[in-house]
């Protein structure tokens, strides 16, 4: 388990920020995608999910061709 305060050290971003971005993402799938315990966090079976595709989209983006 971990808590935000780690990503916001990795990021560029606070805490809050990171907070409200994962709350935004669960309003669009309709599901909770950390379960909270306290101050730590971890990933939700549809977390997990989400986190497979969104690191599939970005390897694929990062894998096309430039044009121009």
């Amino acid at each position: 388990m971990r808590g935000f305060h780690r990503a916001a050290r990795t990021l560029p971003l606070s805490q809050p920020t990171i907070s409200q971005h994962v709350r935004r993402l669960e309003a669009v799938v309709g599901q909770s995608l950390m379960q909270r315990d306290g101050r730590y966090s971890r990933v939700t079976p549809a977390g997990e999910i989400l986190l497979v595709e969104a690191r599939r989209l970005l390897l694929h983006h990062d894998e096309t061709p430039r044009m121009g």
